[in-house]
């Protein structure tokens, strides 16, 4: 129950913000209990009270119409606005969001930035889903005998191979076969027309024994082994599946020797595997190259249609964001929010409703919160009962230290016991003591207003460049909005209040860029370690390289968090796009990057273990592997059903039902890694499309199930992520595919043979070299075993021979970008004139793409700048006229901190007399104050105080603490709370100012 209406989302069966008597009936038929939470704090020695109040379940009929059954949901789900409830409402009638049902427009319940997730997901599926149909005739040709037959025989019929060769069976014909004993035939010449059939009887086939989702792809398993003389191939430049090379004797005669005596000589025959597919074609070219625009015209509309959804959630769900605003530059002794109030009061006529003014206190906080981490640990290592005052923690931790064994003292190091936490505790007081008698600054002001209308006005007026404001550049503003009469506001939407990270609000940027150039060389080394495992793993297996790709795309994520959680953001939007940026990068590149660069050149399209291979196998384990894990939830269900039953407090059997953690990056980086690799390899492998289409589609409705049913709240995030993947991501996606495609192309047939010209010619001494091979190759029939199967040739004096001549541009060392047929060596060139033109104009294209990417960057680098000079605010949407007041799960901005180790964060402020509705949370077993810090801190000042006063009378004791204790407003931030004056009676002649102050 506790897991069912405090961690999964629920929604009101009707909206909370309105009158409803029906509610009220309700309610009051409940039980005493259940009318009012009830709180109780509960020391270590306490038993958890099991009762707490739940959320009314909606008891659907079918006169009720505030409750909707999940078919009716599912037809009106564009008429039906649905409220998300707050963890534990019990007031009102709640029920879980449907997986299914729930329309997207209303993903924005969950947040900004899982709503935009989401409205993504769906474009991409549909564009990719569009550009796989575009590309179903180049999956057509790649599957016919017009790409396997008749391109065969035609880079046959070029090699000037019209002799007999009844012996000549390629290993793609044992291939066909299943590995059936070839019939070793006749060793003479027939006819050019027998030697045809031949060659269609073998390759007629090719593709029937591919899986049905390789086929369409550019695979070619029409092959031929051709000789390669050892002068010009050498056995480094081939994979050994492709090469083979044996010594023989061979009798040479002297022509200059008059008794004709025959020599022995060594000679070193050598076969190489050539590709006899033509995929380069003008029309599959053009088909792949219509892919590129139609994809690019696509993201086009896509971020059109994500500025639309943008208004469209915004407009959805009203949250503090639409109300508030943030002074950034506030004048270091404005503390008192009442000042504040005066200020937006007499400039702008606007009503302050919740002011919160920031202190930098950052070190204090961080303090305060380490010690309840440590006081945590403490309870969760001691017997339930035991006292955990100084003196019996000092004592049990000495009798801990001095029965500890070696092996216990080695493990202290990396998990600390008692001894380790209790010594820190002491040490952290110690700190906390003298931090807080310090006196701090005001930092960051944040105001939350009673209209969207005024904070729109606001923000309107004091729309000013940033450097004008930082300068203080009066003349830029009305006199009237000064502060203060002669201080300029640098004022800001801000983000979300449960996104800021109040603990490292008020960081400097040298402080920030230390850890985040630290944990960014550490994330480049571990993906070039785990690159080069990959590498290993894929010369063992294609498919358990795929399963170990797709097992690290799921544990580096785990990583790059470690990583990340050690720099210090002032927003969880800061924090996640760095998360994005180090996830990004390691699934791009184990992902797709990888395969490019550990797979040889020449294998490429080679059926078992080449690229498109091992692509489809990624494809696979993405669909499957990762989706199954995700939905299987192990550790969730350990957390519920093992661990939460054994719990020995209350708070950690809490802990055990949060659900599974989640990035809102890390699914960001999992989406565009998915299209990445459907782009890089799309010319090769068009089925790739629709692959990425149905992973897309897949991910879609697990997370969406994920999120409503496994997955840990997420916090509000706004659109930073979502425009960081669309303005930086995508378009490096984008010059991929332009970039990859022209060297894919360029790369056919991909084999690094080139033909040799000459036919039937003799050396100085008269022996016999044809086509550039010594005589050796035509004394005999040549048999070998390769990869697993018996390979018989025959050659005649009029075959051709072959050199090696490296068709990947890639590897290079002159320059060869952009791809263009002009970088083929002189007298190595393999293209044919369709594939130089084709390959022409995709190069250029490249380049041209490159340059708008770059300028569109450029661009994005003006905007960024442009704000330090000109104010560029500008509202989003329309004002929905719904006052701040009357918002039923508004939140304020209330410093907290949050902590691995308890439910519920900690409060930074004072909260004793604040309307708990403007902190949005509450823990059914415990007051707000149990996690106020702020009285941590007064306990250990006061202590202080009282221990270091001998010789006191009891009134200057508490004179001397009640001192203390009042320099609490300058050591803390301040929370005020100006509830708006209450409607009055046209009838009424009360013109008492009826506004309340609850500044804390």
């Amino acid at each position: 129950a506790y897991y069912e209406h405090f961690t999964l989302p629920r929604h009101y069966c009707s909206d909370p913000g309105l009158e409803n008597p029906m509610y009220d009936d309700q309610f009051k038929q409940q039980p005493q209990h259940q009318q009012q939470p009830q709180h109780h704090q509960h020391d270590n020695n306490e038993t958890p009270t099991p009762t707490r109040p739940m959320s009314p379940l909606c008891e659907c009929a079918e006169d009720n119409n505030s409750c909707m059954s999940d078919a009716a949901m599912s037809r009106r789900k564009e008429q039906e606005r649905l409220h998300r409830a707050e963890p534990g409402d019990y007031k009102y009638p709640t029920r879980l969001y449907h997986p299914l049902w729930t329309p997207l427009s209303q993903m924005g319940d969950f947040g900004l930035g899982v709503g935009l997730y989401f409205s993504t997901l769906r474009a991409l599926t549909i564009l990719t889903f569009l550009a796989g149909l575009l590309n179903i005739p180049n999956m057509i040709y790649f599957s016919s005998d017009e790409y396997n037959i008749n391109g065969g025989q035609q880079l046959y019929n070029n090699s000037n191979n019209n002799s007999s060769n009844n012996n000549n069976n390629s290993s793609d014909e044992y291939n066909i076969n299943g590995g059936q004993q070839l019939i070793q035939q006749q060793q003479q010449q027939q006819q050019q027309q027998q030697q045809q059939d031949m060659v269609t009887t073998m390759i007629s086939n090719s593709q029937q024994y591919q899986s049905w989702l390789l086929k369409g792809s550019a695979i070619c398993t029409t092959t031929q082994w051709v000789p390669c003389p050892v002068s010009s191939c050498r056995p480094e430049d081939f994979p050994e599946e492709r090469f083979y090379n044996y010594t023989v004797v061979s009798q040479n005669g002297n022509n200059n020797d008059d008794d004709n005596e025959e020599e022995e000589e060594e000679v070193v025959l050598a076969f190489a595997l050539k590709n006899l597919c033509n995929g380069a074609t003008m029309k599959q070219g053009m088909v792949n190259y219509a892919t590129l625009f139609l994809i690019l015209i696509g993201i086009l509309l896509m971020n059109w249609y994500q500025r639309r959804m943008v208004v469209a959630f915004d407009e959805d769900e009203q949250t503090a964001q639409d109300y508030s605003v943030r002074v950034k530059n506030p004048p270091g002794d404005a503390t008192d929010p009442d000042e504040w109030r005066r200020y937006f009061k007499e400039s702008f006529h606007a009503h302050a409703t919740v002011i919160t003014v920031a202190l930098d206190n950052d070190n204090l906080v961080n303090a305060l919160r380490e010690r309840r981490e440590c006081i945590r640990k403490i309870e969760l290592q001691v017997k339930p009962g035991t006292h955990l005052d100084h003196f019996n923690l000092a004592k049990m931790s000495a009798e801990a230290q001095q029965s500890r064994s070696t092996l216990q003292k080695m493990m202290a190091k990396f998990s600390p016991g008692l001894p380790e936490l209790f010594g820190r505790k002491a040490e952290l007081e110690a700190m906390i003591v003298g931090w807080a008698q310090l006196d701090y600054p005001c930092s960051t002001v944040f105001v939350s207003f009673e209209t969207e209308a005024d904070q729109r006005r606001i923000l309107t007026a004091l729309n000013i460049g940033k450097l004008d404001a930082r300068r203080n550049v009066t003349d830029k503003v009305e006199p009237i909005h000064l502060f203060r009469g002669n201080y300029v506001l640098e004022v800001a939407e801000p983000d979300e209040p449960n996104t800021i990270r109040w603990q490292d609000l008020n960081m400097k940027i040298s402080d920030r860029l230390k850890p985040l150039v630290t944990t960014t060389i550490c994330s480049a080394l571990i993906i070039l370690g785990i690159a080069l495992l990959i590498r290993f793993i894929h010369g063992q297996s294609v498919m358990f390289a795929a399963t170990a790709i797709a097992i690290f795309n799921i544990l580096f994520p785990l990583a790059a968090k470690g990583l990340t959680n050690m720099e210090r953001h002032s927003s969880e939007g800061q924090g996640q796009t760095s998360l994005y940026f180090k996830i990004a990068a390691f699934r791009w590149v184990n992902t797709a990057i990888i395969i490019s660069i550990i797979t040889p050149f020449t294998t490429t399209l080679q059926n078992h273990g080449g690229t498109v291979s091992s692509v489809y196998a990624i494809f696979f384990a993405e669909i499957v592997t990762t989706n199954v894990i995700q939905l299987a939830d192990l550790g969730g269900h350990f957390q519920r059903h093992f661990m939460a039953p054994r719990a020995a407090t209350q708070d950690a059997m809490n802990l055990a039902m949060q659900g599974e953690e989640v990035e809102l990056a890390e699914r960001y980086t999992n989406m565009t890694k998915i299209l990445f690799l459907a782009l890089w390899y799309c010319s090769i492998y068009p089925a790739a499309l629709f692959m990425c289409s149905f992973a897309l589609f897949v991910n879609y409705f697990t997370d969406r199930f994920s999120l409503m049913r496994t997955w840990k709240r997420l916090p509000n995030l706004g659109t930073r992520i979502s425009e960081f993947s669309r303005e930086y991501f995508v378009p490096c996606a984008i010059v991929a595919m332009a970039v990859m495609s022209s060297y894919f192309w360029s790369g056919f047939p991909y084999d690094n043979l080139c033909l040799n010209g000459n036919s039937g010619i003799y050396d100085d001494d008269g022996n016999g070299v044809y086509n550039g091979l010594p005589s050796a190759y035509y004394e005999r029939s040549h048999y070998f075993e390769k990869n697993g199967e018996t390979i018989s040739l025959t050659l005649s004096y009029d075959d051709p021979s072959y050199r090696y001549c490296s068709q990947d541009f890639f590897r290079y060392k002159e320059a060869s970008f952009p791809a263009l047929s002009i970088w083929q060596p002189e007298g190595d060139e393999w293209m044919t004139q369709e594939q130089e033109l084709l390959v022409n104009i995709y190069g250029i294209t490249s380049v041209v793409v490159i340059i708008g990417v770059v300028l569109f960057f450029s661009f994005l680098a003006y905007s960024r700048l442009k704000h330090y000079f000109v104010g560029t605010y500008s509202p989003v949407g329309d004002d929905q006229g719904i006052n701040y007041s009357r918002v039923k799960s508004i939140s304020a901005y209330v410093p907290q901190v949050s902590s691995s180790v308890y439910s519920y964060p900690l409060l930074a402020c004072d909260v004793r007399n604040v309307d708990p509705k403007v902190l949005v949370w509450a823990d059914p077993d415990r007051p707000h104050s149990y996690y106020d810090l702020t009285q941590d801190a007064e306990e250990l000042i006061g202590g202080c105080v009282i221990g270091g006063a001998t010789g006191m009378s009891d009134d200057a004791r508490a004179a001397a603490v009640h001192a203390s204790m009042t320099e609490k407003k300058k050591v803390f931030s301040i929370l005020a709370h100006y509830p708006p004056p209450p409607p009055v009676s046209p009838n009424s002649n009360n013109n008492h100012n009826h506004e309340n102050n609850g500044i804390v």
